[in-house]
């Protein structure tokens, strides 16, 4: 069964994570303070061995995020499949543990494909270089 409420559409993001500590939380957050609120987060933990799991439980406080901790690792592969099969939402959408979103990347796309009544899209990337702290943005050709 679909998840809607209010004849509002939800999406569940599914989020695998293995060891990377370093870029989790600015993952995390940009699902966090989307636009779009109506989403569920499900993080799927591959049995990560540096500081993940204490950046995860970070999170666990909010009510629509579900935090899922493998006693094995198992690959990005499986932890996506995971999330797909407990996701109950008409929409699912993925985010690596190392990319973030813009703020309003969920309100677009599913806007979008509600409009024109699309089952799937994808969204391009800006692949990013940081050097110390700052971070650089690779131009598009």
């Amino acid at each position: 069964m679909n998840r809607t409420y209010n004849n509002e559409i939800f999406v569940d993001v599914i989020l695998p994570n293995y060891n990377k500590g370093k870029f989790l939380e600015e993952a995390i957050s940009s699902v966090v303070t989307q636009t779009y609120k109506k989403w569920h987060l499900y993080i799927i933990d591959d049995n990560s061995t540096d500081n993940s799991k204490k950046i995860i439980d970070k999170f666990s406080y909010l009510k629509n995020v579900t935090i899922v901790k493998l006693k094995k690792n198992k690959g990005p592969s499986f932890c996506r499949n995971y999330g797909m099969r407990i996701s109950n939402s008409k929409y699912i959408s993925f985010i690596d543990s190392d990319d973030s979103w813009v703020l309003n990347k969920l309100e677009k796309q599913i806007f979008y494909m509600e409009r024109n009544n699309l089952t799937f899209t994808y969204t391009d990337y800006t692949p990013l270089f940081q050097n110390n702290d700052e971070k650089n943005s690779k131009k598009k050709t």
